[in-house]
């Protein structure tokens, strides 16, 4: 009976998890589909606006990286974007999770013999900006750099993907700020119903694991495994990427 009656509990805890996640996408329906959107277009400067660029597929003549690339003459910006493939959060070894988080954050923290404060410096003062990401299945990086900056900014963006410093400050203040989101998210229902909804249908499927890692995995990761994470994953076999620019390819 004991049995019984804590098998209809766990099942009437999984309906109310079903009921409360319908809701959500609901609310989230409604509100995307309500959301005025064409009414701002219109009363913007984009009312009227077409972008002429058109996509084609390019390949790099040393590399091989193939990448697809769109001209638009009005952009005064080059604009590349690109991911790892298989090197998100669901591809983290066991008990490093959050290992790809630590690592977008901390991935232009310096490179090579240049310290963080001077890189930022450069980027700055070049207008260059990158940024890193992780997601359950890529692990992806977005740079924008005016175009007469262009060849600076691939010469930088290399570097830090080949040669980051991670130097223990930024490991440490990277790991506070990962811990912190991880309290956040226990007073965020919305979130825990969402990790609780992915328990439950993947198990133990790394898709089940919380992305963010846990506690004692993010204490866990050292600069070791930041650099190991860079040397597995960052591979041109699983590299792809996208090129906006108002300049065509030579």
């Amino acid at each position: 009976r004991q049995m019984c009656i804590r098998d209809r509990t766990k099942s009437s805890s999984y309906w109310v998890l079903a009921v409360l996640f319908a809701a959500l996408v609901w609310l989230t329906y409604s509100y995307n589909y309500n959301f005025p959107l064409q009414s701002l277009v219109d009363n913007s400067k984009l009312k009227g606006r077409t972008f002429q660029g058109q996509a084609e597929q390019i390949t790099a003549p040393l590399s091989g990286v193939k990448a697809y690339f769109m001209s638009e003459k009005d952009s005064p910006l080059v604009a590349v974007s690109f991911v790892f493939d298989y090197a998100g959060t669901a591809y983290e070894p066991l008990g490093k999770g959050g290992v790809a988080g630590l690592t977008a954050a901390t991935l232009k923290d310096g490179a090579g013999k240049q310290s963080a404060e001077s890189l930022r410096d450069e980027l700055g003062n070049k207008g260059i900006n990158i940024s890193f990401g992780a997601d359950r299945d890529v692990f992806s990086g977005q740079m924008t750099a005016p175009k007469e900056n262009m060849e600076k900014a691939a010469e930088l963006l290399q570097k830090v993907l080949s040669s980051p410093r991670f130097e223990t400050k930024y490991v440490e203040n990277a790991r506070a700020v990962a811990l912190k989101a991880l309290s956040a998210e226990k007073e965020n229902p919305g979130q825990e119903l969402s990790l609780a909804f992915n328990r439950m249908i993947y198990d133990n499927h790394a898709y089940g694991r919380n992305p963010l890692g846990n506690q004692a995995s993010i204490n866990k990761i050292t600069r070791d495994d930041l650099q190991k994470f860079v040397k597995h994953n960052f591979n041109r076999d699983n590299l792809y990427a996208v090129s906006y620019t108002h300049l065509r390819a030579h």
